[in-house]
């Protein structure tokens, strides 16, 4: 089973169009915990491995981003590649990730999540999203 969300911000200054990404994901990476809490039994604390979505309108903006994120954290990537369903020119290429296992809670998904999303506008890209496979 996967359960999965998507797109966040922190406390930069976020233009309209992202603050409404960011309460969107709020909302959803809140629900996302409660189901992985109360339905799959994951407790706060349990570390698990979660699958990363970038969207970008090339291959260079998103090795740009992938660099910076390798920086933070240990990521593994699948490389950059054309997306089979291109939405926009802005998110014509997909990059993919997978972290080590991490220990989840829900003050560290969302605080996670606004990172992930203010490093893709930083970067030009967007960030569409995680989703955490459970066994």
């Amino acid at each position: 089973m996967v359960l999965a969300c998507g797109i966040m911000a922190n406390a930069e200054p976020l233009e309209p169009r992202h603050r409404a990404k960011l309460e969107e994901q709020l909302t959803g990476t809140v629900q996302v915990w409660r189901l992985l809490t109360e339905r799959h039994g994951v407790k706060p604390g349990t570390a698990l491995q979660l699958r990363v979505y970038y969207y970008g309108p090339g291959r260079e903006p998103l090795e740009t981003l992938q660099r910076a994120l390798d920086a933070r954290a240990a990521y593994t990537w699948e490389p950059a590649q054309p997306a089979a369903k291109v939405v926009s020119p802005e998110q014509a290429w997909v990059l993919v990730g997978l972290t080590e296992p991490l220990p989840l809670t829900s003050e560290f998904l969302l605080r996670w999540n606004a990172e992930l999303f203010t490093a893709g506008v930083e970067h030009g890209c967007v960030f569409d999203g995680w989703e955490a496979k459970l066994r």
